[in-house]
């Protein structure tokens, strides 16, 4: 190997980091970091405010933030939790879910083309990243 494990991984999610951000903004006019965080509150439906920072690994004033421009934008809803005044619930609106849906599909068929141009089995390397991914849950 030319270049250390751990650089060219790190190369790669910058590179397709990079290269998420043109499309959404291109075909979207949403920030990576945007879809991102609408992905994740995607997955767990059911979750605070708060419980979104664990997910997300940032502040809570971050996803405040965060989560106050994307109610502005009609793509989820903030309100109280009713079994505690100091928590907030997030929940993705019709058109949140929406752009998560049509975005994630734009963004899995231009990597899944990239790849299958690259030669590279779709499924093996699937499964070798869900292995890593697995592992690295433990640290």
């Amino acid at each position: 190997m030319d270049q250390p494990l751990t650089y060219v991984l790190h190369q790669l999610v910058s590179l397709m980091d990079t290269a998420a951000d043109r499309l959404l903004k291109e075909h979207f006019g949403i920030s990576y970091g945007r879809f991102h965080f609408l992905l994740i509150l995607s997955k767990s439906p059911r979750t605070t405010q708060h419980g979104l920072t664990t997910k997300l690994g940032h502040s809570d004033a971050a996803i405040s933030r965060m989560a106050n421009v994307l109610q502005k934008e009609h793509l989820l809803t903030i309100s109280q939790d009713p079994s505690h005044a100091r928590r907030n619930n997030l929940v993705l609106t019709a058109a949140g879910t929406k752009l998560v849906y049509d975005a994630g599909d734009m963004l899995e068929t231009t990597f899944g083309d990239l790849l299958q141009m690259s030669r590279i089995d779709l499924d093996a390397y699937y499964q070798m990243t869900v292995k890593i991914s697995k592992a690295l849950q433990k640290y």
